[in-house]
C-alpha cells in the first residue's frame, strides 16, 4: 500500500511510468512535507532519471518553501527542456527579483525550444518593467516565433506600459517577410493608443509609416488601423 512506503520509496515512485502511481507519490508527499525530506527531494530534483520525477520534486521544494535561487539556476540551464520549462514557471511562482536570477531568465529568450521560449515570455511579463533588456528579450521572442499566435498574445500582453518603448526597438528593422506580423502589429497599435499619450501615439504611428508613407506593407497598415481603432475607443483621451 502506498501509505505504509517510506519517503525514500515515494520520491522514487515520482519516476514511475504510470502517471497515477506518481500523483499518489506526490500527493502523499505533499500530505506529510518535513523538513528531514528536503535533501532527499533535492537529490531527487538534481539526479533522478525521469524528468517527470526531477519535476515533482521541485514543486515539492517550492510547496515546502525550500526552492532557492540556487536551484533555479541549475534547473534554467538543464540539458532537459522539461525540466527548463517547469525552471521557468516555477520562477514565475516564486517572483523573486535576485538579479542573477533575471539574468538567467532573460537568457532563456533564446532557448532552441519554443515552449520554453514562450514560457520566458510569460515570466517576463509577470515581472514587468520595461528595461532595455526585456524589451530585447520580448523582440527576440516574437521575432522566432512571429507565427505562433499564443507567442503573440504573451508578448502583447507583456508589455503593459511599454507599448511605445517596445515598438521603437521593435522597428528599428523591417518587419517584411512573415504573415504573422500583420495580426501583432494590429494589436500593438491599438495598445499603444489606449495606453500612451498622445505624444508617444504620434510618434509610434510616425514609425509605423516609416520614411517612405507610399508603402502599403500588410503590417504597416495593420499597424495603422490598430492604431485607429485604438484612438476610436479610447474613453482616456479620445482625439
Amino acid at each position: 500500500a502506498f501509505g505504509a512506503q517510506t519517503t525514500e520509496a515515494l520520491i522514487e515512485t515520482l519516476g514511475h511510468p504510470n502517471g497515477w502511481h506518481r500523483d499518489t507519490a506526490q500527493r502523499l508527499l505533499l500530505e506529510n512535507l518535513d523538513q528531514d525530506n528536503i535533501p532527499l527531494l533535492e537529490e531527487s530534483s538534481r539526479l533522478a532519471e525521469s524528468p517527470q520525477a526531477r519535476a515533482l520534486s521541485l514543486h515539492l521544494l517550492h510547496a515546502a518553501d525550500a526552492l532557492t535561487v540556487s536551484h533555479l539556476l541549475g534547473v534554467l540551464s538543464d540539458e532537459s527542456t522539461a525540466i527548463r520549462e517547469q525552471g521557468l514557471r516555477l520562477a514565475r511562482e516564486v517572483g523573486t527579483q535576485d538579479a542573477t536570477l533575471h539574468s538567467a531568465i532573460i537568457g532563456c529568450a533564446n532557448d532552441p525550444e519554443a515552449n520554453v521560449r514562450f514560457a520566458c515570455a510569460l515570466v517576463l511579463g509577470d515581472r514587468g518593467g520595461s528595461t532595455s533588456e526585456t524589451l530585447t528579450a520580448l523582440t527576440s521572442i516574437l521575432k522566432r516565433d512571429i507565427n505562433d499566435p499564443w507567442i503573440q498574445s504573451v508578448v502583447l500582453s507583456a508589455l503593459g506600459e511599454s507599448a511605445a518603448a517596445f515598438s521603437e526597438q521593435l522597428l528599428q528593422e523591417e518587419l517584411a517577410g512573415e504573415l504573422g506580423w500583420i495580426g501583432f502589429m494590429e494589436g500593438l497599435g491599438r495598445i499603444v493608443a489606449l495606453s500612451e499619450s498622445p505624444e508617444s501615439v504620434a510618434g509610434v504611428t510616425a514609425r509605423i509609416l516609416g520614411d517612405d508613407p507610399s508603402e502599403v506593407d500588410g503590417w504597416r497598415l495593420a499597424g495603422l488601423k490598430g492604431v485607429l481603432d485604438g484612438v476610436r475607443t479610447n474613453t482616456k483621451d479620445p482625439t
